[in-house]
């Protein structure tokens, strides 16, 4: 992916949870100029930064790999599935077969664990 700030989009894997990027097959996702020019930015709700309308930055699926960004601003629901949909503000990974390499994460929140769940 190219130099900038990611901050718009998002699909819901699990539930309600929106993702800003979603990674739902095994390949590598990387920046081109590392993670101090890339950032994936989730969203935090005003007020009580998780709850619905929060975003996480990343989902990734088994075996997938994700390289060279930051990830901030992340936030998960409050409510749903206490592992899918309120864990992991930052990147939520399928298995410790998803990979996060070179990458910051920054600012991000969720009642069960606001950086990361699961992966490696």
């Amino acid at each position: 992916m190219s130099n900038g700030i990611y901050a718009t989009g998002g699909r819901a894997v699990y539930g309600l949870m929106t993702n800003r990027l979603v990674v739902d097959k095994p390949v590598t996702v990387q920046s081109v100029g590392g993670p101090g020019v890339t950032a994936i930015q989730g969203y935090l709700v005003p007020g009580t930064t998780n709850g619905d309308g929060a975003v996480r930055c990343v989902y990734l699926t088994n075996g997938a790999i994700l390289s060279g960004f930051t990830l901030t601003a992340g936030a998960t629901r409050t409510a749903g599935n206490a592992t899918r949909e309120q864990s992991g503000g930052g990147v939520w990974c399928e298995s410790a077969s998803a990979l996060v390499t070179n990458c910051a994460l920054t600012g991000n929140s969720a009642p069960n664990g606001g950086g990361a769940c699961k992966g490696h």
